[in-house]
């Protein structure tokens, strides 16, 4: 079966279009753990009911169907609404701040060292991180890191 037909068949079966699927795959990847494993167990009641009204369809089919059903379902029924996604977002994106706050705050010494004692740019500092810490930091990002750094140390 070509990909359209699958894409058409389970967009009438969820009655979601596209990007509403998309949507909800990147909702789901952003649950917890526990909760991933709730709308799983709902997925799989899901997949029965699918498979007794539509058996002539394929079973990775229907266990797609279910998924975003149950996505769609665990969200309506727990209340997280837009605002909800929106934390979640947030959520993601400040750990990660934090994370590389963290590494950074480390490494300062380094930075400093490169930065003032061998006038290191910061492009030239950001590629040592990566290739010698396993830190993906922008330059800019280093810059900023480090006028806070000075204004608090000062």
């Amino acid at each position: 079966m070509s990909n359209i037909k699958l894409s058409n068949i389970c967009c009438q079966i969820i009655q979601q279009d596209i990007e509403e699927q998309n949507q909800n795959i990147r909702k789901f990847s952003r649950l917890e753990i526990d909760q991933r494993c709730e709308v799983t167990e709902l997925a799989k009641s899901n997949f029965h009911k699918l498979k007794i009204v539509h058996s002539d369809i394929e079973h990775k089919v229907l266990n797609y169907c279910a998924l975003m059903i149950s996505v769609k379902d665990f969200f309506t029924t727990n209340f997280v609404d837009e605002l909800d996604d929106r934390v979640l977002k947030f959520k993601s994106k400040s750990s990660r701040k934090t994370k590389k706050q963290e590494k950074l705050n480390s490494l300062i010494a380094v930075i400093l060292q490169l930065k003032e004692e061998k006038m290191f740019t910061y492009r030239q500092i950001s590629l040592y991180l990566k290739k010698y810490h396993n830190l993906e930091v922008v330059h800019s990002t280093l810059h900023n890191f480090l006028k806070t750094h000075k204004e608090t140390h000062v």
